[in-house]
Parts: structure tokens; C-alpha cells; sequence
């Protein structure tokens, strides 16, 4: 919904850059306090704040994945098992049960005893 209204030119989303933390763990507050400081006269200018969003919210970043074919033959049998899992569960009526059935299989699976 927020994208459409930026796309339609109906609301102007000004970006700050990010608060970054120095090396000795102490946030750059003056930076901070000068965005809100910029942010507030923006606001007594006669613009309308719809709100702050946190900085990710908005920006996005592409990176191309390329698919390894193989990967899914790999990881099948385990998806397949989950699924069936998950079937055995969901086919308990009592749900109590289910937590018993998970137990078993991850004990089962990993030789841990809980």
C-alpha cells in the first residue's frame, strides 16, 4: 500500500542514511540527532509526517541467485520425510500426540534422549 501511494507520487519518502555503531560500540548520536533535527524542520515546512520507517523497509537490493539444479535432488528425501512427518501428525486426532510423534523422530534422527 505505501509503495503504491510513493508510486502514484502521492506521498515523498526522504531517506536518511543509517546510524551506524563505531568500533567501540557507541552509536553516532550526533548523526542521529541531525536527521531528526532535518527531519522536524521538513515537518514545520507545511509537510504532513506519515511516519518513520525503519531504513530496510524501503530500500531494496537485487542480487542474482543462479539455481543449483542438483540442489533439490539433494535436499528432496529430506522435505519428503518432513512431509511425511507432518502427515502422521496431522492425522492424530489428539494434538497432544503430535509433540510425542516429533519427539520420536528427532530422537530418532539425532540419538539425543530428552
Amino acid at each position: 500500500m505505501i509503495m503504491s501511494l510513493v508510486n502514484d507520487v502521492s506521498i515523498e519518502i526522504k531517506y536518511y542514511p543509517p546510524t551506524y555503531i563505531a568500533e567501540d560500540h557507541q552509536p553516532d548520536l550526533s548523526q542521529m540527532w541531525d536527521q531528526l533535527h532535518e527531519h522536524e524542520l521538513q515537518c514545520m515546512s507545511g509537510r504532513i509526517n506519515v511516519g518513520i520507517l525503519p531504513w530496510k523497509l524501503i530500500m531494496l537490493d537485487y542480487h542474482a541467485v543462479y539455481p543449483d539444479r542438483a540442489f533439490l535432488d539433494e535436499v528432496q528425501p529430506i522435505i519428503d520425510e518432513v512431509i511425511d512427518l507432518i502427515n502422521v501428525c496431522t492425522a492424530e486426532e489428539n494434538k497432544y500426540k503430535w509433540y510425542n510423534i516429533y519427539m520420536n523422530y528427532v530422537r530418532e534422527k539425532t540419538g539425543i534422549d530428552f
